[in-house]
Protein backbone atom coordinates (compact mmCIF):
# COMPACT_ATOMS: atom_id res chain seq x y z
CA UNK A 1 0.00 0.00 0.00
CA UNK A 2 3.13 2.10 0.70
CA UNK A 3 5.38 1.53 -1.87
CA UNK A 4 6.34 5.19 -2.75
CA UNK A 5 7.21 6.44 1.00
CA UNK A 6 9.40 9.24 1.50
CA UNK A 7 13.13 8.77 1.75
CA UNK A 8 12.77 10.29 5.21
CA UNK A 9 9.93 8.33 6.39
CA UNK A 10 11.45 4.92 4.68
CA UNK A 11 14.81 5.82 6.95
CA UNK A 12 12.91 6.68 10.03
CA UNK A 13 11.02 3.09 9.75
CA UNK A 14 14.21 1.90 9.40
CA UNK A 15 15.85 3.54 12.82
CA UNK A 16 12.77 2.91 14.78
CA UNK A 17 12.83 -1.15 13.85
CA UNK A 18 16.63 -0.90 14.52
CA UNK A 19 16.25 0.86 17.87
CA UNK A 20 13.55 -1.79 18.89
CA UNK A 21 15.41 -4.68 17.70
CA UNK A 22 18.47 -3.55 20.24
CA UNK A 23 16.08 -2.66 22.91
CA UNK A 24 14.35 -6.49 22.52
CA UNK A 25 17.62 -7.93 21.37
CA UNK A 26 15.95 -9.69 18.90
CA UNK A 27 14.82 -8.69 14.75
CA UNK A 28 12.43 -6.08 14.96
CA UNK A 29 10.62 -4.98 11.47
CA UNK A 30 8.28 -1.44 11.75
CA UNK A 31 6.06 -0.82 8.82
CA UNK A 32 3.14 1.16 8.33
CA UNK A 33 0.57 0.00 6.87
CA UNK A 34 -2.37 2.34 6.69
CA UNK A 35 -3.18 6.12 7.39
CA UNK A 36 -6.64 7.30 7.71
CA UNK A 37 -6.58 11.36 8.15
CA UNK A 38 -9.06 12.33 10.42
CA UNK A 39 -9.31 15.97 9.45
CA UNK A 40 -8.10 19.76 10.71
CA UNK A 41 -10.17 20.38 14.68
CA UNK A 42 -8.86 23.90 15.13
CA UNK A 43 -7.84 26.63 12.22
CA UNK A 44 -7.47 29.72 13.52
CA UNK A 45 -5.21 33.08 12.74
CA UNK A 46 -2.74 31.59 14.83
CA UNK A 47 -3.06 28.42 15.07
CA UNK A 48 -4.02 24.75 12.35
CA UNK A 49 -4.46 21.32 14.26
CA UNK A 50 -5.32 17.71 12.85
CA UNK A 51 -5.10 14.48 13.18
CA UNK A 52 -5.08 10.65 11.64
CA UNK A 53 -4.71 7.13 12.62
CA UNK A 54 -1.64 5.38 12.19
CA UNK A 55 -1.70 2.15 11.46
CA UNK A 56 1.65 0.03 12.07
CA UNK A 57 2.51 -3.44 11.15
CA UNK A 58 5.77 -5.12 13.97
CA UNK A 59 6.91 -8.32 13.49
CA UNK A 60 9.16 -10.18 15.20
CA UNK A 61 10.38 -14.18 15.03
CA UNK A 62 7.15 -14.44 17.17
CA UNK A 63 4.53 -13.08 14.25
CA UNK A 64 2.79 -9.56 13.29
CA UNK A 65 1.16 -7.36 15.55
CA UNK A 66 -1.25 -4.45 14.00
CA UNK A 67 -1.85 -1.49 16.19
CA UNK A 68 -3.49 1.56 15.51
CA UNK A 69 -2.27 5.01 17.22
CA UNK A 70 -3.98 8.49 17.03
CA UNK A 71 -1.65 11.09 16.03
CA UNK A 72 -2.73 14.58 16.43
CA UNK A 73 -0.17 18.03 15.48
CA UNK A 74 -1.11 21.75 16.87
CA UNK A 75 1.20 24.22 14.70
CA UNK A 76 1.17 27.46 16.44
CA UNK A 77 1.77 31.11 15.57
CA UNK A 78 3.47 32.74 18.75
CA UNK A 79 6.23 36.21 18.71
CA UNK A 80 6.81 35.33 15.14
CA UNK A 81 7.89 31.71 15.66
CA UNK A 82 5.92 28.57 14.50
CA UNK A 83 5.96 25.91 17.39
CA UNK A 84 4.90 22.23 16.19
CA UNK A 85 3.18 20.32 19.05
CA UNK A 86 2.84 16.74 17.93
CA UNK A 87 1.62 13.85 20.26
CA UNK A 88 0.33 9.89 19.69
CA UNK A 89 -1.98 7.78 21.50
CA UNK A 90 -2.96 4.47 21.49
CA UNK A 91 -6.09 4.05 19.65
CA UNK A 92 -9.05 2.19 22.36
CA UNK A 93 -11.96 4.18 22.10
CA UNK A 94 -13.24 7.21 20.67
CA UNK A 95 -12.43 9.22 23.99
CA UNK A 96 -9.06 8.78 22.78
CA UNK A 97 -9.36 11.24 20.08
CA UNK A 98 -11.38 14.30 21.92
CA UNK A 99 -8.20 13.62 24.80
CA UNK A 100 -5.42 14.24 22.74
CA UNK A 101 -7.10 17.17 20.75
CA UNK A 102 -8.05 19.03 23.69
CA UNK A 103 -4.26 18.55 25.18
CA UNK A 104 -2.81 19.65 21.94
CA UNK A 105 -5.30 22.30 22.01
CA UNK A 106 -4.67 23.12 26.12
CA UNK A 107 -0.70 23.17 25.06
CA UNK A 108 -0.87 25.43 22.40
CA UNK A 109 -2.76 28.36 24.37
CA UNK A 110 -0.58 28.01 27.39
CA UNK A 111 2.54 28.91 25.29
Amino acid sequence: MFQNLSPQIKSTLKNASSSLSDIVSEAVNLNLIGVIPLGVFSNTENNIAFALIRKLQLETKDGNTVMSEIVASNIVLKNGKVIILHAAKDSKSNSDLETLQNLLLHWGQKL
